[in-house]
């Protein structure tokens, strides 16, 4: 239970089972809110949200963390803190030295080339980092995550593309002969080219999740991805929350040409059903509403979850069907195990969201004034993880074509985040399937297993190689200069490997906090 009162809440924002509220003074600029408010609607959101309670000695090194925090103050005019400027200055460096190993194999520098670079380039990083401590972001202070954060730094803001700029002309200038610039600029696109594939992989393997794609349609849209070269990065999502990384709406990728001549109707629908409604995060309930408003709620939220997951289970039956060209006795009986599974799941969603309105209205008189609260929702995958729909499955299909659906997200996921690992420790062509061998074992198995996947997904994926990998692990996969830049994206990081937790500072927001799958 949750509930946080205050004179006008301005904003719900609500991530799985957490919720955080802010508020601010009717009339006001929106300010962040304070640390304890935070705290406190983080605390009471996870019991709220259905989180086991987590043993004392971890929720005291939570809290601890919490209190670490400080907010990052920016310099005059929304210029970088001193901080954010040493960071920036470390990260230059480091991605500098593993532009350099690439630069010097790929191109063949002679020694004395690799001497002019070395002598160079050290007046070309005093540029990039006074031109950036000189910057002028009123914004710098309110922002959850800084200019130095994985993914932020080679993605948002287009931080590394700016000194991969300086560096060409650098090098087209003073360093490089004719033939070594048609190897480099060689280089540099097919590096951008398998970067973009990974991405590409990872949205389409996100769609299918959904959708559950035929092969044809797979590759077909494959084709027109690949087409209109829209994926730079692969922060694609259907509910797109862009506050702490920029996701985008992975609607978009998808042509309408595409939607009505390739997808069947069910798969139209629930496209169109995942572009609607959030359906992975907190439902969100007003005292204002009163008791009856609440339960009125709950009931059209469970005919909504109703039609969901029978679409889903449509959309889920249309592939098996397909994929095994089953009777139609088998497919009613799936039908049937789909209607009994939904019935299930949200018989027991509505038990657990009522108990949670008995006791707020037990709460009222105590809370006065405004406040809010929250429950967790539904989402297709509540159909996946039911054991009516998966004893059915397994009858019917087998446990088999079950894991061959999913037996390869890991893969893809692995490749995915060499590519993101790629944009900063510039990867051989040779050192990549090395790099994924290395990568695919930290992983989960499954996207679903992906926790806030709206809002840190990728972030997500990139912590657990970071976190896990040991240090005779990163010496046998990659460089020196790549396992110092590993290293210093691993700062952002705290892991608990005991309890498999991990942690982030978010810039003035507290502390953000993983599980990390085992």
């Amino acid at each position: 239970m949750v509930a946080i009162s205050n004179r006008s809440i301005r904003m719900c924002f609500a991530i799985a089972g957490m919720v955080v509220i802010t508020s601010s003074a009717r009339g006001q600029d929106e300010e962040k809110p304070p640390t304890l408010l935070r705290k406190l609607g983080q605390a009471v959101g996870q019991i709220l949200g259905g989180e086991r309670p987590q043993p004392a000695a971890v929720m005291q090194q939570q809290e601890f963390a919490v209190g670490l925090a400080a907010p990052m103050v920016a310099g005059p005019q929304g210029q970088p803190s001193e901080k954010d400027r040493e960071e920036f200055k470390a990260r230059t460096e480091g991605y500098t030295n593993a532009f350099r190993r690439w630069l010097f194999e790929v191109c063949e520098l002679t020694a004395e080339q690799q001497a002019q670079f070395d002598e160079g380039i050290k007046a070309e990083l005093e540029a990039i980092q006074k031109a950036y401590s000189e910057e002028t972001d009123v914004n710098r202070q309110h922002a959850a995550m800084g200019d130095t954060y994985p993914l932020i730094f080679p993605i948002k803001g287009e931080r590394t593309a700016k000194i991969d700029r300086a560096l060409k002309k650098f090098l087209d200038t003073k360093i490089l002969t004719d033939v070594q610039k048609q190897k480099f600029d060689a280089a540099m696109k097919e590096r951008a080219a398998w970067q973009a594939e990974q991405f590409r992989t990872l949205v389409l393997q996100l769609l299918d999740s959904q959708l559950y794609f035929s092969s044809e349609q797979r590759s077909q849209l494959n084709e027109t991805l690949k087409e209109t070269n829209k994926i730079r990065h692969p922060l694609y999502t259907f509910q797109p929350q862009s506050y702490y990384l920029p996701y985008e709406s992975i609607e978009t990728l998808v042509p309408t040409a595409f939607r009505t001549g390739a997808l069947e109707k069910p798969q139209q629908q629930r496209l169109k059903d995942l572009g609607g409604a959030n359906d992975n995060s907190n439902m969100i309930f007003q005292s204002n509403e009163g008791p009856e408003g609440w339960e009125r709620t709950i009931k059209d939220a469970s005919e909504r979850y109703r039609k969901m997951l029978i679409l889903a289970a449509e959309v889920r039956i249309a592939w098996y069907r397909r994929e095994l060209k089953l009777s139609d006795a088998d497919v009613t009986a799936l039908q049937i195990a789909a209607k009994g599974a939904t019935i299930s799941e949200i018989t027991t969603w509505k038990e657990q969201a009522q108990n949670t309105i008995d006791q707020m209205v037990q709460q009222m008189a105590r809370f006065g004034g405004n406040f809010a609260f929250g429950t967790q929702t539904l989402s297709a995958q509540t159909l996946d993880s039911s054991d009516i729909w998966q004893q059915a499955i397994e009858k019917i299909a087998g446990a088999k074509i079950v894991e061959a659906r999913t037996s390869n997200e890991r893969n893809i996921m692995a490749a995915e985040v060499a590519a993101l690992l790629d944009q900063e420790l510039w990867l051989l062509p040779a050192e990549r399937q090395k790099v994924i061998d290395a990568i695919a074992p930290t992983l989960p198995a499954k996207f679903s297993s992906i926790q806030y996947s709206e809002y840190f997904r990728d972030m997500v994926l990139i912590c657990h190689p970071l976190c896990k990998l040991s240090e005779e692990q990163k010496k046998a996969t990659f460089s020196e200069p790549q396992i110092a830049v590993f290293d210093l994206l691993a700062k952002h990081f705290r892991y608990r490997a005991e309890n498999g937790y991990a942690e982030f500072s978010l810039r003035n927001q507290g502390t953000f906090h993983l599980t990390l799958s085992r």
